[in-house]
């Protein structure tokens, strides 16, 4: 049931960028979307003969050279140059700057995780993709926002923000996993620290920096029974929503999708407490889509959603130390890398791409490889054996 039914969070993901996507502050009710029919992504041979194509318009799919596994960085704080060495826990601003230097310098490029899952494999051509993850907010040294709105550069994101004005190929996104009731953001002495921590959230999400659920107290699932678990799980919740309200901003509740990330990468020790949390819906009645895991393994990646090997219940991530890092710029070139390839986008449909991707490989205009079209990923590393092995059915052709 794990490895089949992650396909479901396909359609849910659409709902919800469809739903939160405006930055106004127009009143709107939270919407309960319905829990979605998982479906098996379809598996199909293009057929042998290409039909007449109708000169039109053009598509340009990305070519991966080989399935794209994505690694999941880990950071947690960050701290002031005075501090003697990085952790595993907080990282010193001057590591961190060379961090992302190193990473783009090997040709790393942030991707959506939302987008990543739902299909959207889509990245500058010569790029690798990467994803980062931060837990434990929100403390103050990892946003802070300026007078002018904007995250301070003496904080986590906003170095992160800062490096990508500098290089927007290398893009701005990451996930957020907060444990929200275990600390006071700013300065506790100051009644104003609430709207501080609300501001913040909103700009993150405002800015596809999208913050999902850790617990209220960062607790041990191992040492919680059922009540406890969903009490934790819907105590953060709730707050992140209130804090939203807080803001004036209802408009982005829609836009908060339930995943989780496991404290300390701790299961529950019994099935029903890990049913409770598999089983764990949001306030707006969205159920549990996957959950993150922490190691120091490099190798663990996140495969492709069309992969069997893709397990939304176990989603790998490594913690961001120096030495990781470092590994990681190290095995760049071993990653997947992608071009692009222009095909006649036709009637659109897939058994008439899969020809136009048959015809491109054998005219030696293209190179066989993963092909994203958009709304379908096939894989055509073996041609002129073609296959569809991916539809995102949120997909609407421009």
């Amino acid at each position: 049931m794990r490895k089949q039914s992650w396909i479901l969070l396909v359609i849910v993901l659409l709902y919800c960028c469809a739903c939160g996507t405006g930055n106004g502050n127009a009143l709107r009710e939270p919407t309960v979307t319905p829990s979605p029919v998982f479906s098996t992504p379809t598996q199909t041979a293009a057929p042998s003969q290409t039909p007449s194509p109708t000169p039109g318009k053009l598509i340009t799919a990305t070519v991966w050279s080989k399935d794209p596994d994505v690694p999941i960085l880990l950071y947690h704080q960050f701290a002031a140059d005075i501090a003697p060495d990085s952790t595993s826990l907080k990282v010193r601003f001057s590591d961190f700057r060379q961090e992302l230097e190193d990473l783009y310098a090997s040709g790393y490029s942030l991707v959506s995780f939302e987008k990543w899952v739902a299909g959207g494999l889509e990245i500058p051509p010569g790029r690798h993709p990467l994803i980062f993850s931060m837990d434990d907010l929100f403390f103050n040294n990892q946003i802070t926002l300026l007078d002018d709105g904007t995250p301070s550069p003496e904080t986590g994101i906003g170095m992160l923000w800062q490096f990508y004005q500098e290089h927007p190929d290398f893009g701005f996104h990451a996930i957020l996993f907060a444990t929200l009731g275990d600390k006071l953001y700013a300065n506790p002495d100051k009644p104003d620290w609430q709207d501080k921590l609300a501001r913040a959230i909103v700009w993150c999400i405002d800015h596809d920096v999208l913050v999902y659920n850790h617990t209220y107290l960062h607790v041990r699932l191992d040492k919680s029974d059922v009540n406890g678990i969903k009490h934790e799980l819907l105590n953060n919740d709730t707050y992140l929503r209130e804090l939203l309200l807080r803001a004036g901003r209802p408009d982005l509740i829609p836009r908060l999708n339930n995943f989780f990330a496991l404290p300390y990468s701790i299961w529950p020790t019994t099935k029903a407490g890990v049913d409770a949390l598999e089983n764990y819906t949001n306030p707006e009645g969205k159920p549990m889509l996957g959950i993150f895991e922490a190691s120091s393994d490099t190798t663990k990646r996140l495969p492709p959603p069309y992969s069997a090997n893709f397990d939304r219940w176990h989603i790998p991530r490594f913690v961001a130390t120096l030495s990781s890092v470092h590994t990681l710029v190290q095995q760049s070139s071993q990653m997947p890398t992608t071009t692009t390839c222009d095909l006649d986008l036709g009637s659109g449909d897939s058994a008439f791409l899969g020809n136009q991707i048959n015809l491109a490989i054998q005219n030696n205009k293209c190179p066989a490889g993963i092909y994203v079209t958009g709304q379908f990923i096939f894989d055509a590393t073996t041609p002129p054996d073609v296959k569809l092995v991916f539809t995102r059915t949120d997909y609407i052709t421009p």
